[in-house]
């Protein structure tokens, strides 16, 4: 069985710090617009064909984003990962640890 091809993408971004959903969702709605647009303009049954079978393909891709981000799949890594006994963030791994400086009692 074939995977969901936006897993990696949505992955991606989510690294970068974008919204990936929110990019899908645009996506989605510009297929909509347009077709609409142009069903409004031509008022043919073409158009109209047309329109539905955006309508198709934009709640397709929108389906896609929504699993890819929902799921969790194994090659991602969790937020936190223990090394040496000990739990460490994601974004310190291999960061060297500082001693802690020296207080004195007052």
């Amino acid at each position: 069985m074939r995977g969901n091809p936006f897993i990696p993408i949505d992955r991606a971004a989510e690294r970068a710090g974008y919204p990936a959903l929110l990019f899908v969702t645009m996506g989605s709605l510009t297929i909509m617009v347009a077709a609409i647009t142009l069903l409004a303009v031509t008022q043919a049954a073409w158009a109209f064909a047309l329109s539905m079978l955006s309508l198709v393909v934009a709640l397709a891709l929108l389906a896609a984003g929504i699993d890819a981000s929902f799921s969790e799949s194994e090659d991602t890594e969790s937020e936190d990962t223990v090394e040496n006994g000990e739990v460490v963030a994601m974004g310190e791994r291999g960061a060297r640890k500082l001693p802690e400086p020296h207080r004195d009692a007052a």
